[in-house]
């Protein structure tokens, strides 16, 4: 694929074909001359007898297929990201390099912990994994994947997600494990392109049950374990954590709840205005 930064600056799909069609070009006659030798061989399908796919390759070759899987993963993306950005908005005790609020998640889980909410209340608190995970996690939400092939970290206080008051210790589960891609160390232009901006942090919001708290009592050390991963919820990213002011932050400091709805707002004020100015520009 193109730098990110590249892809980044696409303002319409006829410019993001366009590039994916020069990266396409770029990559050497090897490569095309493979596409056309596949197109090319008896077993391929016609444009008539022929998948989406199969009909993408012989029209495009494989800049088609490269905008077809772009376009799949912004189209079957059900969150709502807003960065956020200025000291107003950004959490000065996190540093990093790109800070987010996911305003909505999965909409099913989003309606199911607004009624456990209700019941039960709600707190904050801190996830870390490896940035190999994010994609999964933000698509899928977290998952309780303790005793699965799937598990990272072992399950020392039970089966769960594990959340923590203190972000430095969700920190220490974000470095690179067994079988992270190579590929998130292949784009410099990346926000993730390095090892310190892969330690991606998540601030998440949790059903308020007893039973989760499972090691600390104080504000500095508390560790909950959640089993049924539909009473947690992603509200914050912060991707590229370099670390904390004064070496440490806990959640309760940070007035998330607040925020959220502070950013929240934000978000539609600038969605407002962004309405009016396509009204304005086609007046």
């Amino acid at each position: 694929l193109p730098p990110f930064d590249a892809m980044n600056k696409c303002k319409t799909e006829g410019e993001l074909m366009s590039l994916l069609d020069e990266q396409w070009k770029e990559v050497g006659p090897e490569s095309a001359e493979f596409t056309r030798a596949l197109c090319a061989s008896d077993g391929w399908p016609s444009e008539a007898t022929g998948d989406e796919d199969s009909v993408a390759l012989l029209r495009t070759g494989a800049t088609g297929l490269l905008y077809r899987t772009l376009k799949f993963v912004l189209l079957s993306n059900r969150l709502t990201l807003h960065e956020l950005v200025g000291p107003e908005l950004r959490f000065s005790h996190i540093e990093s390099s790109h800070q987010f609020a996911v305003l909505q998640a999965n909409p099913e889980r989003e309606r199911a912990f607004a009624l456990r909410r209700a019941e039960h209340g709600s707190f904050f608190a801190f996830h870390g994994a490896p940035s190999d995970c994010w994609f999964s996690i933000m698509r899928n939400s977290l998952r309780s994947l303790s005793g699965s092939s799937l598990m990272r970290h072992g399950a020392a206080l039970g089966q769960g997600i594990y959340l923590a008051e203190n972000a430095s210790y969700s920190l220490g589960y974000t470095g690179e494990a067994h079988g992270t891609y190579e590929g998130l160390r292949a784009d410099p232009t990346s926000p993730i392109s390095t090892a310190s901006a892969r330690q991606t942090l998540a601030l998440v919001e949790c059903i308020n049950l007893p039973e989760y708290l499972k090691r600390g009592h104080s504000s500095s050390d508390r560790v909950w374990v959640v089993p049924n991963d539909k009473d947690v919820v992603v509200r914050f990213l912060f991707v590229g954590t370099t670390g904390l002011a004064g070496g440490s932050c806990s959640s309760s400091q940070l007035c998330a709840a607040e925020h959220f709805q502070v950013v929240a707002q934000e978000a539609r004020e600038q969605m407002a205005r962004s309405r009016d100015e396509v009204v304005d520009a086609e007046l």
